[in-house]
């Protein structure tokens, strides 16, 4: 992801060199369920960190992820279709960036998602329906172009 962040004016990355990812600021490991003597990063955490850059599609290699905070940044470009691959991926929030396109449609297909937050966007066009049959416990798209049929 360091590649991808372009400007880091409050030099959250600054740590990030060393080997060992689970010591980045804003990365959180645990052990794994399978092994429990294995260590994956299963949460990003880089709210309000004023960064400005796009969302690489190296993310979706961790498989493990659960949480993805990337709220009030200046991230541009649309949300990586390979995010699909984070099948345990619980709570994504990218809100207050500078997100565009059209509604992403790789939320869809995020079978463990219970909480989205992509509010305060400049994504448009149509939300489609079946977004409201996901069993997500919260949901703001407030603030963006988005249309929506009844």
């Amino acid at each position: 992801m360091h590649h991808a962040i372009t400007t880091d004016p409050k030099n959250i990355t600054g740590d990030w060199s060393d080997p060992l990812v689970c010591n980045y600021t804003g990365v959180y490991c645990t052990t794994t369920l399978a092994n429990p003597s294995q260590i994956t990063v299963t949460g990003i955490d880089l709210n309000h960190g004023v960064l400005q850059g796009s969302l690489p599609v190296e993310l979706s290699l961790l498989s493990d992820l659960t949480l993805l905070h990337l709220n009030s940044n200046a991230f541009r470009g649309t949300l990586p279709g390979s995010l699909k691959n984070l099948r345990l991926l619980y709570e994504l929030d990218v809100s207050n960036n500078q997100l565009g396109g059209g509604f992403p449609s790789v939320i869809l297909e995020l079978p463990s998602l219970r909480f989205l937050d992509i509010r305060f966007n400049r994504l448009c066009g149509d939300v489609p329906s079946c977004l409201f049959d996901l069993p997500l416990d919260a949901l703001f798209l407030n603030d963006n172009h988005f249309t929506f049929s009844i």
